[in-house]
């Protein structure tokens, strides 16, 4: 049981002394098959991967900012369609109280041009 214990402090205490154990890259994978050691990174592969990482990040969280951005842009649009449609709802409204005013038979024969274009048409 002692010499089991042993054995298991001595691999984990090997895979603390190697990082790089673990480390398989591509060409290891499928050119040696998957029975190969792992061939340790140098420093100089080790900073290039951090950089390339760090690169892919940055390009990542610039598309991020940019879509944002046209999601903003869309939101603003939305709202400028928004206040759009109620202008002209307000104005169809407007247009059509006008028109059944005129159309009304119900005390006068209709109103005059004046009235009509000066918009102080009293429809309540």
């Amino acid at each position: 049981m002692m010499e089991i214990l042993k054995n298991h402090q001595l691999l984990i205490s090997d895979a603390a002394v190697s990082p790089y154990h673990n480390v398989v890259r591509k060409s290891d994978r499928f050119n040696n098959g998957p029975t190969s050691t792992p061939t340790p990174l140098t420093p100089y592969q080790l900073v290039e991967n951090l950089r390339k990482q760090i690169t892919v990040k940055d390009e990542e969280l610039e598309k991020a900012e940019q879509l944002n951005r046209s999601f903003e842009k869309l939101a603003q649009l939305i709202s400028l369609l928004g206040q759009i449609d109620s202008f002209l709802t307000e104005k169809t409204k407007s247009l059509i109280r006008k028109v059944a005013a005129m159309a009304d038979d119900s005390g006068r024969e209709g109103i005059s041009e004046q009235e009509f274009n000066s918009g102080t048409l009293n429809l309540m």
